[in-house]
């Protein structure tokens, strides 16, 4: 509840949408939406590692091995910047 309506008054905050998706995602199962989230996220702040990190576990998740490593070794080289 709290993320949702911190993001109706900052549409743009990064990490909120972050964190918001992660809680879709783990406690209420709104996988799609969470990656829909991260992806935004990937869009507008491409130098962000958690997002490439989410999407990669989801991919790993889904049994896309390959896609999932692009993504979370994609993190990893944000990080270390």
């Amino acid at each position: 509840y709290f993320f949702k309506e911190f993001l109706k008054h900052n549409p743009n905050d990064s990490w909120a949408k972050i964190y918001y998706a992660f809680i879709l995602a783990e406690q209420f199962d709104e996988v799609k939406k969470a990656r829909e989230l991260w992806t935004e996220v990937m869009k507008s702040d491409p130098g962000n590692p958690a997002p490439y990190f989410f999407i990669g576990e989801l991919k790993i998740k889904e049994g896309k091995l390959k896609e999932g490593l692009v993504d979370l070794s994609q993190a990893v080289l944000l990080r270390s910047l």
